[in-house]
């Protein structure tokens, strides 16, 4: 499957031949809006992105939806105050607490539970769990 390309625009400035893929997109496009439409557009794609994203909406079919990458979407959850989503059962993260309440090594954590080292670190922390000595 062919690729549209920065070169694809590029020959097309230059030339003023467009390549059959470069004319396929420019149809796909639905409407170009103007700086000021798209900033006061920006609000309301933050409340939409920000409520499917609470509904479970998957990332994928909201960056399709409403044009934004993964990036924006998370940018938008953190300025939101949202709870990020988890995958991990809670039986799981129960487990990764005790084990880490346990001091079983962080790495044999990880590897028990079919997890990565930060995330079993992420979870101490928001246990408000410490391997460390306070400092007086």
């Amino acid at each position: 499957m062919a690729i549209l390309t920065l070169k694809d625009a590029v020959e097309y400035i230059r030339t003023s031949k467009a390549s059959e893929l470069l004319l396929k997109a420019l149809k796909s496009v639905g409407q170009i809006f103007t700086f000021e439409e798209e900033r006061s557009n920006r609000v309301n794609r933050y409340v939409a992105v920000i409520e499917a994203y609470k509904r479970g909406t998957p990332i994928e079919d909201i960056m399709k939806k409403y044009g934004c990458s993964k990036r924006t979407i998370y940018d938008y959850v953190i300025k939101a105050d949202v709870a990020r989503r988890s995958f991990t059962p809670a039986e799981t993260k129960a487990k990764i607490i005790a084990d880490y309440k346990a001091k079983i090594p962080v790495v044999k954590i990880a590897e028990l539970n079919a997890v990565s080292l930060r995330y079993v670190q992420q979870l101490a922390k928001e246990a408000n769990l410490s391997r460390y000595k306070k400092r007086k």
